[in-house]
């Protein structure tokens, strides 16, 4: 059975006459069942960049008046006998919500929904993700995957077999050429000398991922003839972006450096314990 509701947006109006305004909040009402809910995003830091006069702390302060007045109206409905259960959401904002102080929130025309969610709380979340999903992914720390990132989950996971493996592993190992040099960060053997070199394209546009790219296949060419001479190979831990919008990009900058035509091994992210796996099977043979 299909749960009916009213529900409005508000909304931060910053210039009437320009109609320029962004969605700050959503009011739920469950006229059926009880609650009253308010919802908003914690942060503000895309309204801070659109506009220099804005104040964050004031918006905060109505926003929270606004979700502890939705927490006392629901206490009302669920307990008070007396409760209006003919009211209309827009009678609530009218006796409740509006500011007269602070002109630039105003709640959007009463929109009716409906949803076949077994609760209330997932059909709060779902509108909610629907209105300021941009807010949720600006307020989410994300974790680059950078080199260190990357290092610190071989390490970690080469260490989760035997942690006595260290000491046959030799860090920041420096390989020179008459053109070139480049640092390595790890560096073990198997009969071949395998140099562990972490690379992140986990970055925020294409042309810095392809650029990179660019930079490391040059060096690997250049170290390329050393690396024969010497029984050396390049073993590369790449991680991805996060962003799935960089992924062709990061598809070209794999092609770049697979066509360098140096002694080389390339293992995503995904596949770093597997190849710890086969480090530490075939490090203990023979020490550097």
């Amino acid at each position: 059975m299909n749960r009916i509701f009213e529900f409005s947006i508000l909304k931060y109006v910053h210039s009437r006459v320009l109609k320029e305004e962004v969605n700050v909040g959503i009011l739920f009402f469950f006229k059926d069942q009880g609650p009253i809910v308010f919802r908003a995003p914690e942060k503000f830091g895309r309204l801070k960049g659109f506009y220099n006069n804005f104040s964050e702390p004031l918006l905060k302060r109505y926003l929270s008046s606004f979700t502890q007045t939705a927490k006392r109206l629901s206490a009302r409905f669920t307990s008070d006998i007396g409760f209006n259960y003919g009211l209309k959401l827009q009678a609530v904002i009218k006796e409740d919500f509006l500011v007269d102080d602070f002109s630039a929130l105003e709640f959007s025309e009463i929109k009716i929904g409906s949803s076949k969610a077994k609760t209330v709380n997932e059909i709060i979340e779902t509108y909610y993700s629907l209105y300021f999903s941009h807010y949720i992914v600006q307020n989410k720390k994300v974790e680059r995957h950078n080199e260190k990132f990357i290092l610190k989950e071989f390490r970690e996971s080469l260490l989760s077999f035997d942690r006595t493996i260290e000491k046959y592993i030799h860090k920041d190992r420096l390989i020179e050429s008459k053109s070139t040099y480049q640092k390595f960060d790890y560096a073990w053997k198997n009969g071949s000398l395998n140099l562990v070199k972490a690379i992140s394209f986990d970055l925020k546009d294409p042309n810095t991922i392809n650029d990179k790219a660019v930079q490391f296949y040059g060096s690997l060419d250049l170290l390329g003839d050393k690396a024969v001479d010497e029984n050396y190979r390049f073993d590369l831990l790449i991680s991805a972006p996060q962003d799935k919008g960089l992924f062709d990009a990061y598809e070209k900058a794999l092609s770049i450096l697979k066509e360098s035509k140096a002694p080389k091994k390339i293992i995503e992210e995904n596949g770093i314990k597997d190849y710890s796996r086969y480090a530490f099977q075939e490090m203990t043979k023979e020490e550097i």
